[in-house]
């Protein structure tokens, strides 16, 4: 299912902006996306704050985000589940959590090298507060887990996060491949383990939007294996645990 602009005319094949995107209001709850397309709006896909603990507000899978003006995914102190996910090229954030949630990220590919406009924030954005009348207001990162993803851009830095309220920022990135600033202490083992840092994932053809694994990229087989066995089947419906490792992100590299 894609979704998109009405302006049909090449020009605005990717034009960015053209439409807001779906939107989650507060109390929505039990969504599925699946298969579907999702581009050039202003943010792909917003989740507003309802915090769902025994469901997420969204499980997305099998979906493309890709050429938002500001963010694919922007969620609100909301619950995500995602799996076999493209975000790519945005201006601002792929991914954005700006207020706290729980979200869980398995074999995603989130790749951010727009060209239209000069991007200076990372690909992924995560805090646990706002600011009312000029105090923080606490709402705690309960939980963002990256497994077997790919994290990469034309960024220095793809991964940010503001710790404001140190205790209530928890996420963790796992058997990923992750460009990040060499500032940042990957080797906290709570939040960094098993990572690839700033290695070039060595795409088909990013420029096209083809993110499948060339023959020599190092996120071949690097994945954790207890993780694909849930996530067996790639964004292609093919096998993860058949060849000697998971690949990370979401497509498996088939020889």
């Amino acid at each position: 299912v894609i979704f998109e602009g009405d302006r049909l005319e090449s020009l605005f094949d990717d034009v960015p902006n053209q439409w807001s995107g779906i939107h989650f209001v507060a109390g929505s709850r039990n969504n599925i996306i699946d298969y579907a397309k999702i581009r050039n709006a202003n943010i792909g896909i917003r989740i507003d704050s309802v915090v769902a603990f025994n469901s997420p507000t969204l499980t997305i899978s099998n979906t493309i985000i890709e050429n938002m003006y500001y963010a694919g995914i922007w969620g609100l102190q909301s619950t995500i589940l995602a799996y076999n996910c493209v975000i790519s090229d945005c201006g601002y954030n792929a991914i954005s959590f700006p207020i706290g949630g729980i979200y869980e990220f398995y074999h995603c590919t989130i790749s951010n090298d727009e060209s239209y406009s000069t991007r200076t924030t990372p690909s992924i954005w995560l805090n646990n507060y706002y600011v009312y009348e000029g105090i923080p207001q606490l709402r705690p990162l309960q939980k963002a887990y990256f497994g077997n993803c790919i994290i990469y851009g034309s960024g220095l830095n793809e991964i940010g996060f503001d710790e404001t309220f140190n205790d209530a920022l928890n996420f963790t990135f796992e058997n990923c491949l992750v460009k990040i600033a060499d500032s940042i202490n990957t080797n906290d083992t709570a939040r960094f383990r098993n990572i690839l840092k700033n290695m070039n994932p060595n795409f088909l053809n990013e420029r096209e939007n083809e993110y499948e694994l060339d023959t020599l990229s190092p996120a071949k087989d690097k994945g954790l294996l207890e993780l694909a066995t849930y996530f067996n089947l790639d964004f292609n419906q093919n096998s993860r645990i058949s060849d000697e490792g998971p690949d990370l992100g979401a497509y498996e590299r088939i020889e």
